[in-house]
């Protein structure tokens, strides 16, 4: 299996460049926000400080190179540290709370809520999936 290049693009996205394959395609359209570049081809994702954590979790059997400065970034704490490996692999974001933490019930709750929904957006789930899903966990 061929390499996926991954390196720094304009405002705040991440450049992909990877050799067409129908499979590889498919993954990267569950991400939201993604860009084909016809001329440049390549494909654009938002970064927001978890790009690379999706792109991780979308192809865990490829070799991925990621660009210097992007590990650098993620070394020197300008990019938040990855999600556990578990939610790496659901492709979803489980937030982070530490046992110290002054969410109460509710604010934790309400978080919880809000990752599953970026979720549930994320693989393009119907709207009524969406909704007991997160009836359930109300």
């Amino acid at each position: 299996m061929s390499t996926i290049l991954v390196r720094p693009g304009p405002s705040g996205r991440l450049v992909l460049k990877l050799p067409f394959d129908a499979e590889r395609v498919d993954k990267i359209k569950r991400i939201p926000g993604r860009t084909w570049h016809p001329h440049e081809k390549h494909w654009t994702i938002p970064d927001g400080g978890r790009g690379l954590d999706k792109i991780r979790a979308l192809f865990l059997d490829a070799m991925i190179d990621v660009d210097p400065a992007l590990e650098e970034r993620r070394a020197t704490g300008a990019l938040p540290c990855g999600t556990p490996r578990q939610a790496l692999s659901a492709g979803t974001h489980v937030p982070r709370v530490e046992a110290d933490t002054d969410l109460s019930g509710a604010d934790l709750q309400a978080e919880i809520v809000s990752s599953m929904r970026e979720a549930i957006q994320a693989r393009h789930l119907s709207p009524r999936t969406a909704q007991a899903y997160t009836a359930w966990v109300q």
